[in-house]
């Protein structure tokens, strides 16, 4: 119907100008080439109240109108053209998304129907173990087992039946989406290690250094040489893994974001048993592992300043930041069970310690994270032997804090509380006085001595004064 109209106001639009060319040639004959150059002049001079000028206001008025409606009704079917090919696209990618859902569930169902008739399969201890691991083995292949759950699978069913070599070949292929489930494992482990040893679970100790080949004490209880025995499955699992995560970015292992629900299990499982397997760790591509390397030498060795270096980096990324704040107390708390170290990492830790506090405008998850990382770093610290390098940084936090007691009006009840507040009643002021008093030297004395005659304080910082008199007799 438009296209119609289309051509009814073009028959229109013409049949005007026709009109108009007849009269033009009705009056004056056929036109010459110089006559028809003047026809729009003569057109324009007509007097607009005379008859013929009436007719040629009529005529162009419906020439316009007609070209008007003409391309009106053009635009509207080039408009409702490219309307019915972008509804045609649409309903073609709807079409093809839900043939792709429909594909998708039908899979899932298959791999259902699959996994139902693998479960038993796999839970048959009458069966082959390895014939059993090379099942799950295939069903991860085919996406009938995802890497999480086959991890899970293989850690409950047949992870002690299975020599190392072989539990390697069959898990590498949850590689390296299976990884996150594997630091589960290690965190697991090492639960359960300390809750049967009371110590740090660390499966790549035991070694025999002429034969290179690590082995489980004969007089070891059942219950933890299976535990040992897991833990050193996956860790081989891991190793073999390496040179993957050297060559693709595997996104887990290196954001900041999901690094510290990682780190702690992957360390307990690679924590290598010497210092050459940390160098070697530390020099990886991928974060994750690098970080391992570098927390085993300074662990190994407080004097290796490029793995200080390398930690202290990790260590001082901002805290204002949730997840770098998890990430310094998981390296805190590695440094704690694994070590103490010694040497010259006191000094980015004693920089944590002394750090201002965050804003009250932060969110109350931030300022609690960030006080718990600065105790959990001074804990730290007054565990450790040679902490000379953060003497600097603790002479500085105890000296603001006598700064600002002399800025405060002690007798003001309101001013005193203030203070109180903002130095968190002397928490981290402790730590830092410990501290000192371990180094025991002049420059640790005065600024002890210093802070002792700020002013009449102690009510409103409990044990400080003890603290202070303790350290000052350790000098």
């Amino acid at each position: 119907m438009p296209s119609g109209l289309v051509r009814a106001g073009a028959m229109w639009g013409a049949a005007a100008l026709a009109l108009v060319l007849a009269g033009q040639i009705s009056a004056h004959g056929a036109p010459s080439p110089d006559q028809s150059t003047s026809w729009l002049g003569t057109i324009l001079r007509t007097d607009p109240d005379s008859f013929r000028g009436k007719i040629y206001l009529q005529l162009f008025d419906k020439l316009l109108l007609g070209v008007i409606i003409a391309a009106a009704f053009v635009a509207y079917d080039r408009y409702k053209d490219a309307d019915a090919k972008r509804f045609q696209k649409e309903m073609a990618q709807l079409n093809n998304r839900m043939e792709q859902e429909r594909a998708a569930g039908q899979q899932a169902l298959e791999r259902t129907r699959i996994l139902g008739e693998l479960i038993p399969l796999l839970r048959d201890k009458n069966a082959d173990a390895l014939a059993r691991a090379y099942i799950l083995h295939s069903a991860v292949r085919i996406d009938s087992i995802d890497p999480d759950t086959a991890v899970e699978l293989a850690s409950s069913l047949f992870v002690g039946e299975l020599t190392q070599d072989q539990f390697v070949r069959v898990m590498a292929v949850v590689i390296p989406e299976g990884i996150p489930a594997i630091a589960r494992q290690g965190v697991r482990l090492s639960g359960v290690w300390r809750q049967e040893q009371q110590s740090a679970f660390s499966p790549g100790t035991t070694f025999d250094p002429v034969s290179g080949v690590e082995h489980i004490p004969v007089d070891m209880p059942q219950d933890q040489r299976k535990t040992l025995a897991e833990g050193r499955a996956w860790r081989q699992v891991l190793f073999e893994a390496l040179p993957k995560l050297d060559d693709a970015h595997y996104a887990p292992l290196e954001d900041t974001k999901t690094l510290p629900k990682y780190l702690y299990g992957l360390f307990v499982l690679l924590s290598p048993g010497d210092s050459f397997q940390a160098s070697d760790l530390s020099r990886r591509n991928c974060r994750a592992m690098s970080l391992i390397g570098n927390l085993d030498r300074v662990l190994f060795s407080g004097t290796d300043a490029n793995a200080v270096k390398q930690v202290s980096r990790e260590l001082n990324l901002g805290h204002l930041n949730l997840d770098n704040i998890r990430l310094a107390l998981v390296i805190v708390s590695i440094l704690q069970e694994y070590g103490p170290p010694s040497g010259p990492i006191a000094e980015p830790l004693a920089r944590i310690l002394t750090e201002q506090n965050v804003g009250k405008d932060q969110l109350a998850e931030v300022q609690s994270a960030h006080f718990w990382m600065q105790f959990e770093a001074g804990e730290l610290l007054t565990k450790m032997d040679n902490i000379s390098s953060a003497e600097p940084v603790l002479i500085d936090f105890v000296s603001r804090f006598g700064r600002d007691v002399r800025n405060t009006d002690i007798k003001d009840e309101k001013e005193l509380d203030a203070l109180s507040s903002r130095w968190e009643s002397g928490k981290l002021l402790r730590l830092a006085v410990e501290c000192l008093g371990k180094i025991g030297t002049y420059q640790a004395g005065y600024a002890l001595d210093d802070l002792t005659s700020a002013g009449e304080i102690w009510p409103a910082f409990p044990f400080l004064k003890e603290d202070i008199e303790r350290a000052r007799k350790l000098k």
